[in-house]
């Protein structure tokens, strides 16, 4: 995979800045008219927070600023204690998870990124704060695939220690691995509906997203 030098979008994100508590959207919907989304989400070799997340909610003008509304995330969490530690793949190159929620029917954006690094002696945040928006909408009995979003490492330098590279979140390179993500996510969720919807997004208006095709 790509692996990104993007120092100078490092200064974007928030280090250290927690959630208020707001309500959450239900991940796991049992209406009979509930659908899924599914996105792999991953880090490449060399990067090792403790979690990664895309926040969600329903899509709505309204909600444009603000943190009250609910919502919710889909995330790879290898080595947050508080979390579960499954890996669907693993190799030389990256390691990561297919996550997935189930939802009631509605239209619904990413419109957040970040990443939690919780250490022995610290705790850090790096969220990317300006809302952007990845649209999807989930429809009874369908599956909507948003792409495999796979974490490469942003550095930034640490004034108070001589200016030594440091880590300062991640940039997401989004890539179309629709038919090994999905048949790795059916062998835990055989009852996964058949209708597949991609709505891998094309392009993002944020700096913490690359995109590569399959032909790279």
């Amino acid at each position: 995979m790509t692996r990104l030098s993007v120092v100078s979008i490092a200064l974007l994100l928030s280090a250290c800045a927690l959630f208020p508590i707001v309500p959450a959207i239900p991940t796991d919907y049992a209406g009979p008219d509930g659908g899924y989304v599914v996105a792999g989400i991953g880090a490449a070799k060399g990067i090792k927070y403790s979690s990664y997340y895309l926040l969600f909610r329903k899509k709505d003008a309204s909600l444009s600023t603000g943190d009250s509304f609910p919502r919710a995330s889909l995330s790879f969490d290898p080595y947050f204690f508080s979390k579960r530690l499954e890996l669907d793949y693993k190799d030389d190159v990256e390691q990561g998870t297919i996550s997935s929620a189930r939802l009631a029917p509605g239209v619904y954006e990413v419109y957040r990124c970040g990443e939690w690094l919780d250490g022995y002696m610290f705790q850090a945040h790096y969220d990317s704060k300006t809302p952007f928006s990845i649209p999807f909408e989930v429809k009874p009995g369908e599956v909507v695939y948003l792409g495999n979003f796979q974490a490469n490492s942003i550095r930034g330098k640490n004034a108070f220690a001589f200016g030594l590279p440091v880590p300062a979140g991640a940039v997401y390179v989004v890539e179309d691995r629709k038919d090994r993500d999905l048949a790795l996510l059916r062998k835990r969720m055989p009852e996964l509906p058949q209708v597949v919807v991609d709505s891998m997004p094309t392009s993002v208006d944020s700096p913490f997203f690359a995109f590569k095709s399959k032909d790279q």
